[in-house]
């Protein structure tokens, strides 16, 4: 058995907002347990795959991940999570949609 660690970005501070995570390996549920925060501490065995899922506020996640001998900390993102639908409109007249046109969220 290893002890890892599992952060979840995207959750509360200290107890606040938290989340709750159950960890299952074949269909057999192995943990549950609530972050604090956004992190929680489990002991896996190694070279195994998991199943995460993770319910909180944001919603809820599922992840697939796998516990090698390398690593003592996952971190995982939340933000995934959120779906924003949203109309542009040009500045110059009232509901007008922009048919085509290019939007940077970020720059790699």
């Amino acid at each position: 058995m290893k002890k890892i660690k599992i952060k979840i970005i995207g959750l509360g501070i200290g107890d606040k907002a938290q989340g709750f995570v159950k960890i299952s390996h074949n269909g057999i549920l192995l943990v549950e347990d609530k972050t604090y925060n956004g992190e929680v501490v489990v002991c896996l065995r190694e070279n195994e795959a998991y199943d995460l899922d993770i319910y909180s506020l944001q919603g809820n996640r599922h992840i697939y991940f796998y516990v090698d001998k390398k690593r003592e900390c996952f971190v995982f993102c939340l933000f995934l999570l959120r779906k924003i639908t949203f109309q542009l409109t040009d500045a110059n007249y009232y509901n007008l949609p922009i048919e085509k046109g290019e939007l940077l969220l970020w720059t790699k």
